[in-house]
């Protein structure tokens, strides 16, 4: 009983155990309105016979119950006495979720998302999207995405508002609209309409960028009119990273005469524009600032950088002094690091999270803006998101207690219910699978084991030419010790069932690209490896549909099959 203050997350910022037990049938709850503390800030008091929370409001009486309900997890009939004072180290605590990338979750697991984001007191949910709302006279791009809808919105921001938790709107509207770009009625709002060269992926058939002129502004204006009166918050998350072919199509001209930054300023400006004739707020990512991030001081101060990176080592630190320094509000957003991966790569999401946590509190940052991308189809399955979920938890509410952070056991009584442990330790190690790999294939964001499936077999050869044939052995070995830790487990969750058949294919999935990178290394046919992959291939399936719709799965599935086809 002594660690059940550590076993809290977020960890409280103080806490102490009292004498006795307060047995939870018997006590009395009490709430007491209070003035001089944080708005989501409470203290919390049991004794033997009593529950009394103290608060300024109901934000702070529901942060409070959210500690009662995971103190009740820890515990059956009794819980020990004790006092927590507590509130938040930063007042945006966010999660973003892409479904764009082929996952439209359903309505259903949209609320159980909402549901664990609350109960780990986060504040704030986006839902990045591309092309994966229902906008009106836009069919021909959405039809079939299975998108969400206005109705869909308006019943998952209710949902959200219940629980304290802001719904922002999150479209991106300059880069990554390939989407929209590839179809002919939107062909002349491209930068590059008849291709670009892609700095990593190579050439690509359409444009992914908007051109940055008056006419993309009145698209945009039109997708925010219909977007925009399905959410309440006064924020709008605009995006526009990664514009890869910005001056090399139509604005070329302008470009080489005025300069790269130059257009892209007067073009996120112009966004600002009719964000501020609506009466909201922008944030958008800052990568395009992150050689001269000083020149923040452009951009009118109502604009928010949202600072991202996703390395173990992102230099978190030398980009937000700058806009400390400038005494300009920014976001921090760390990666949980679950995408092209099977198993999560929480030995980088850790890290990555820890960073971004102590620059945003050393550096006076609003939040933390956890990421959770699906790249090349949304393969990872949802409990491999679940890792960095919980530790962005810690670190956005208090950034010191993040080192205490007990994953496993966070997982395995908070989101699997399973008094084992098992399933929370076997989460744990799956995530740690690429520690047991000498090599990567891709030096970013990826995992060995994914990238196995997908790579030429050029490509492995070469990373695997100087290792000696048994150098996998280590990961088949730490795989072999996840199957036992997950042929204990005991989840009692109401999604029990589906939660252990997603871990043994993202299990399966992980040997399957391991025994293909095998097969290449002791020079044997790498189709010999994959004999079993159509029945893993239908389970993928059958788990997709449980927790999404079904648009987008035939795009991901094709991905699955085509690439590691025996």
């Amino acid at each position: 009983m002594k660690r059940i203050l550590q076993r809290l997350v977020p960890g409280p910022k103080k806490g102490i155990l009292t004498s006795g037990h307060c047995r939870w049938e018997a006590a009395v709850l009490s709430r007491e309105q209070v003035r001089d503390m944080d708005p989501e800030g409470y203290r919390l008091i049991i004794t033997d016979s009593s529950i009394r929370i103290e608060a300024t409001g109901e934000k702070g009486f529901h942060m409070a119950e959210q500690t009662l309900r995971q103190l009740r997890l820890l515990t059956e009939a009794t819980c020990p006495c004790l006092e927590i004072e507590d509130e938040p180290a930063l007042s945006i605590r966010g999660y973003m979720l892409d479904i764009s990338r082929c996952k439209v979750p359903t309505m259903d697991h949209l609320f159980r998302i909402v549901d664990l984001l609350a109960l780990f007191k986060y504040n704030q949910l986006q839902l990045y999207m591309e092309h994966t709302f229902a906008y009106r006279g836009h069919e021909a791009v959405w039809q079939d995405a299975s998108p969400m809808t206005e109705s869909d919105l308006g019943e998952l921001k209710a949902y959200c508002a219940e629980r304290h938790i802001e719904l922002v709107p999150n479209q991106n509207a300059f880069g990554h609209m390939d989407r929209w770009l590839r179809h002919d009625d939107y062909y002349h709002l491209a930068e590059c309409p008849h291709g670009f060269e892609h700095p990593q992926a190579g050439w690509k058939s359409n444009g992914s960028v908007l051109c940055p002129d008056k006419a993309s502004l009145e698209f945009v204006g039109g997708l925010l009119d219909q977007l925009l009166p399905c959410f309440d918050s006064d924020w709008v998350h605009l995006g526009c990273d990664e514009p890869w072919e910005l001056g090399q199509g139509r604005s070329e001209s302008r470009v080489l005469e005025a300069g790269r930054h130059a257009i892209f300023h007067e073009y996120v400006t112009g966004l600002n524009r009719l964000l501020d004739k609506r009466g909201k707020r922008m944030m958008f990512w800052s990568d395009e600032l992150r050689e001269e991030p000083g020149r923040i001081k452009e951009f009118p101060e109502s604009m928010v950088p949202v600072v991202w990176g996703y390395e173990r080592d992102h230099p978190f630190d030398e980009e937000c002094q700058v806009y400390g320094d400038a005494d300009r509000e920014f976001i921090i957003a760390p990666g949980d690091s679950s995408w092209n991966s099977h198993s999560a790569r929480l030995d980088t999401a850790f890290p990555n999270i820890r960073r971004a946590a102590l620059s945003a509190s050393k550096h006076d940052a609003m939040g933390l803006l956890l990421t959770s991308w699906g790249d090349n189809g949304h393969q990872q399955v949802w409990p491999a998101q679940l890792g960095g979920l919980v530790m962005c938890s810690a670190a956005a509410w208090n950034p010191s207690s993040i080192d205490e952070l007990d994953l496993a056991d966070a997982l395995s009584r908070f989101v699997f219910r399973d008094s084992t442990n098992a399933l929370g330790q076997f989460w744990h190690d799956f995530g740690q699978l690429d520690t047991r790999v000498p090599v990567s294939i891709s030096p970013l964001n990826s995992s060995f084991s994914y990238d196995a499936l997908y790579a030429p077999d050029a490509k492995i050869h070469h990373a695997l030419k100087s290792q000696p044939k048994d150098c996998l052995f280590p990961a088949f070995d730490w795989l072999g010790r996840c199957q036992k830790e997950l042929a204990r487990a005991k989840p009692s969750a109401d999604d029990a069932k589906w939660v252990l058949d997603e871990s043994l294919l993202a299990m399966d999935m992980a040997l399957g690209g391991l025994r293909r990178a095998e097969a290449i290394l002791k020079g044997e046919p790498p189709e010999s490896a994959l004999s079993d992959w159509p029945s893993v291939v239908d389970r993928f399936t059958e788990v997709w549909l449980r927790r999404n719709r079904p648009g987008g799965l035939e795009e991901s599935r094709d991905a699955l099959e085509g690439h590691a086809r025996p």
